[in-house]
């Protein structure tokens, strides 16, 4: 499976809480997703990563600047976001030529 699925796993009260990541490791990686919540004004209050395979699977407790919950509106468009951030063309590692 080579796309990335990105969800909301907790609502409470109309309060999202906790995104998972599951995107092939060449994606990016959690920097790509850390570059794309940072432009989104949103804060990362704690991360764990693990990698399966190729694959890298994040969990990542967010909350807004300020400190408030996410809505469900705003959810969408992190969503919408990370998304299209996973999207892109894969990261390539540098590799030494002649190696």
């Amino acid at each position: 499976m080579n796309i990335a699925r990105v969800r909301f796993a907790e609502a409470y009260g109309d309060v999202l809480s906790v995104v998972e990541i599951d995107a092939p490791l060449r994606a990016g990686g959690p920097d790509e997703a850390w570059r794309t919540l940072f432009e989104l004004q949103t804060q990362i209050v704690s991360a764990q990563l693990r990698v399966v395979g190729d694959r890298l699977l994040q969990t990542l407790h967010l909350a807004e600047l300020d400190g408030s919950g996410v809505d469900a509106a705003r959810g969408h468009v992190i969503k919408r976001q990370l998304e299209t951030a996973f999207s892109g063309p894969d990261v390539m590692k540098c590799v030494p030529r002649g190696r």
